[in-house]
């Protein structure tokens, strides 16, 4: 629709007869009737790509509780790291010293 108004618009011999093309009541009409369906449109569209990513949005609740689980993990290897550590070093305590 809007290819085929400009394409008018040309056809026309000025800038005012274009302008007065495009103030007419008809293309005004034209346009209202073109302004709505384009929204219900964009709408529809919208509508269609929210419910299509709504299974891969999550929550505040889901999103609290998948922190919560990947700080214990956290915590969890940590610690496991830090007794890891901790046997190398014991270890290491109870070898005979170097003789100088």
């Amino acid at each position: 629709t809007m290819a085929l108004l400009a394409a008018l618009e040309e056809r026309c011999g000025c800038r005012t007869e274009a302008q007065a093309f495009r103030a007419h009541v008809a293309v005004e009409d034209l346009l209202q009737k073109w302004e709505l369906p384009l929204r219900a449109h964009l709408q529809l569209r919208q509508q269609e790509a929210t419910k299509a990513l709504q299974p891969l949005l999550v929550g505040p609740a889901a999103l609290s509780a998948e922190m919560q689980i990947r700080a214990a993990a956290r915590l969890e290897a940590e610690q496991a790291a830090e007794k890891e550590t901790e046997g190398d070093a014991g270890g290491e305590r109870h070898a005979k010293p170097a003789k100088a």
